[in-house]
Protein backbone atom coordinates (compact mmCIF):
# COMPACT_ATOMS: atom_id res chain seq x y z
CA UNK A 1 0.00 0.00 0.00
CA UNK A 2 1.48 3.69 -1.05
CA UNK A 3 0.43 6.86 1.13
CA UNK A 4 0.43 9.72 -0.39
CA UNK A 5 2.73 12.91 -1.36
CA UNK A 6 -0.09 15.77 0.33
CA UNK A 7 2.81 18.94 0.46
CA UNK A 8 4.52 20.91 -2.36
CA UNK A 9 8.27 20.41 -0.91
CA UNK A 10 7.87 16.69 -1.22
CA UNK A 11 6.99 16.82 -4.88
CA UNK A 12 10.11 19.41 -5.23
CA UNK A 13 12.27 17.78 -3.55
CA UNK A 14 11.35 14.71 -5.71
CA UNK A 15 11.20 16.96 -8.95
CA UNK A 16 14.97 17.95 -8.30
CA UNK A 17 16.42 13.93 -7.76
CA UNK A 18 18.26 12.66 -10.62
CA UNK A 19 16.33 9.32 -10.57
CA UNK A 20 13.47 9.79 -13.28
CA UNK A 21 12.21 7.27 -15.95
CA UNK A 22 10.39 8.79 -18.85
CA UNK A 23 7.87 6.61 -20.43
CA UNK A 24 5.09 7.08 -23.23
CA UNK A 25 2.27 7.68 -20.81
CA UNK A 26 4.43 8.88 -17.31
CA UNK A 27 7.13 10.34 -16.26
CA UNK A 28 8.36 8.49 -13.03
CA UNK A 29 10.59 10.03 -10.70
CA UNK A 30 11.72 8.79 -7.55
CA UNK A 31 14.10 9.69 -4.30
CA UNK A 32 14.73 8.63 -1.06
CA UNK A 33 12.19 9.52 1.59
CA UNK A 34 13.11 11.78 3.90
CA UNK A 35 11.47 14.08 6.71
CA UNK A 36 11.98 17.48 7.85
CA UNK A 37 13.60 17.65 11.37
CA UNK A 38 11.13 17.66 14.13
CA UNK A 39 13.68 19.95 16.10
CA UNK A 40 12.80 22.77 13.87
CA UNK A 41 9.89 24.45 13.79
CA UNK A 42 8.07 27.61 12.22
CA UNK A 43 9.02 29.48 15.25
CA UNK A 44 12.58 29.11 15.02
CA UNK A 45 12.71 29.02 11.31
CA UNK A 46 10.88 32.76 11.10
CA UNK A 47 13.79 33.58 13.88
CA UNK A 48 16.39 32.59 11.52
CA UNK A 49 14.99 33.91 8.42
CA UNK A 50 16.73 37.66 8.84
CA UNK A 51 20.07 36.11 9.61
CA UNK A 52 20.33 34.19 6.66
CA UNK A 53 18.99 36.90 4.42
CA UNK A 54 15.71 34.62 3.18
CA UNK A 55 12.13 34.49 3.87
CA UNK A 56 10.50 31.61 6.03
CA UNK A 57 9.01 30.18 3.41
CA UNK A 58 12.36 29.88 1.33
CA UNK A 59 14.04 29.31 4.08
CA UNK A 60 11.93 25.82 5.17
CA UNK A 61 13.45 24.63 2.16
CA UNK A 62 17.03 24.26 2.88
CA UNK A 63 16.33 23.11 6.42
CA UNK A 64 18.36 19.83 6.92
CA UNK A 65 16.54 16.70 6.22
CA UNK A 66 17.20 13.52 8.34
CA UNK A 67 15.89 10.10 7.12
CA UNK A 68 13.31 8.42 9.20
CA UNK A 69 12.42 4.36 9.51
CA UNK A 70 9.63 5.03 11.45
CA UNK A 71 6.76 5.67 8.63
CA UNK A 72 3.25 4.21 8.61
CA UNK A 73 3.65 2.95 4.93
CA UNK A 74 7.21 2.87 3.59
CA UNK A 75 6.25 3.74 -0.07
CA UNK A 76 4.61 7.43 -0.79
CA UNK A 77 3.20 8.75 -4.32
CA UNK A 78 2.49 11.98 -5.38
CA UNK A 79 0.11 12.19 -8.78
CA UNK A 80 0.50 15.09 -11.16
CA UNK A 81 -2.28 15.81 -14.16
CA UNK A 82 -1.55 18.80 -15.73
CA UNK A 83 -4.82 21.10 -17.52
CA UNK A 84 -2.98 20.61 -20.40
CA UNK A 85 -4.08 16.77 -19.97
CA UNK A 86 -7.86 17.85 -20.66
CA UNK A 87 -10.45 19.42 -17.79
CA UNK A 88 -10.96 18.31 -14.21
CA UNK A 89 -13.78 15.15 -15.48
CA UNK A 90 -10.90 14.08 -17.75
CA UNK A 91 -7.81 14.77 -15.30
CA UNK A 92 -9.55 12.85 -12.52
CA UNK A 93 -10.49 10.15 -14.44
CA UNK A 94 -6.76 9.16 -15.22
CA UNK A 95 -5.73 10.09 -11.51
CA UNK A 96 -8.29 7.22 -10.93
CA UNK A 97 -6.44 4.62 -13.86
CA UNK A 98 -3.17 5.63 -12.10
CA UNK A 99 -4.01 4.70 -8.68
CA UNK A 100 -5.24 1.41 -10.07
CA UNK A 101 -2.52 1.08 -12.25
CA UNK A 102 -0.13 1.90 -8.92
CA UNK A 103 -2.30 -0.83 -6.97
CA UNK A 104 -1.71 -3.91 -9.03
CA UNK A 105 1.98 -3.01 -9.37
CA UNK A 106 4.36 -5.79 -7.01
CA UNK A 107 6.91 -3.17 -5.26
CA UNK A 108 10.26 -4.59 -5.46
CA UNK A 109 10.93 -5.43 -1.38
CA UNK A 110 14.13 -3.64 -0.20
CA UNK A 111 14.91 -1.30 3.08
CA UNK A 112 14.69 2.01 1.43
CA UNK A 113 11.91 4.10 1.99
CA UNK A 114 10.95 6.36 -1.07
CA UNK A 115 9.11 8.88 -2.59
CA UNK A 116 7.60 8.89 -5.63
CA UNK A 117 5.99 11.30 -8.25
CA UNK A 118 4.31 9.91 -11.41
CA UNK A 119 3.67 12.66 -14.17
CA UNK A 120 0.62 12.04 -16.51
CA UNK A 121 2.18 12.84 -20.12
CA UNK A 122 -0.46 14.12 -23.40
CA UNK A 123 -0.47 9.76 -24.66
CA UNK A 124 -1.99 8.76 -20.97
CA UNK A 125 -5.50 8.68 -22.82
CA UNK A 126 -4.06 5.70 -25.21
CA UNK A 127 -3.61 4.19 -22.34
CA UNK A 128 -5.71 1.06 -20.38
CA UNK A 129 -5.28 0.87 -17.16
CA UNK A 130 -3.14 -2.99 -17.75
CA UNK A 131 -1.39 -0.94 -19.83
CA UNK A 132 -0.80 1.70 -17.43
CA UNK A 133 0.22 -1.15 -15.18
CA UNK A 134 3.12 -2.61 -17.95
CA UNK A 135 4.66 0.59 -18.39
CA UNK A 136 5.58 1.37 -14.31
CA UNK A 137 6.26 -1.61 -14.03
CA UNK A 138 8.97 -0.97 -16.63
CA UNK A 139 9.55 2.42 -15.23
CA UNK A 140 10.22 0.92 -11.65
CA UNK A 141 12.74 -1.51 -13.19
CA UNK A 142 14.73 1.40 -14.69
CA UNK A 143 14.63 3.19 -11.57
CA UNK A 144 16.05 0.21 -10.03
CA UNK A 145 18.61 -0.11 -12.21
CA UNK A 146 19.69 3.18 -11.86
CA UNK A 147 19.60 3.40 -8.27
CA UNK A 148 21.78 0.48 -7.71
CA UNK A 149 24.38 2.15 -10.48
CA UNK A 150 24.50 4.78 -8.96
CA UNK A 151 25.10 3.78 -5.09
CA UNK A 152 29.11 4.36 -4.64
CA UNK A 153 31.02 1.20 -5.21
CA UNK A 154 33.24 0.17 -2.19
CA UNK A 155 36.63 0.39 -2.92
CA UNK A 156 39.33 -2.12 -3.80
CA UNK A 157 42.03 -3.40 -0.78
CA UNK A 158 44.17 -3.82 -3.94
CA UNK A 159 45.15 -0.09 -4.64
CA UNK A 160 47.69 -0.69 -1.23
Amino acid sequence: MFGRLRKRRDFLRVAHSPLRSVRKPVIVQITERQVFSPKLSKHNTREQAPKVGLPPSDLAMITPLIPSNTFDSPHRVGLTVSRKIGGAVARNRIKRRLREALRKISMPAGPQDFDMVVVARAMVHNFSVSDLTRELEKAFLELSRMAQSSQPKERSQDLK
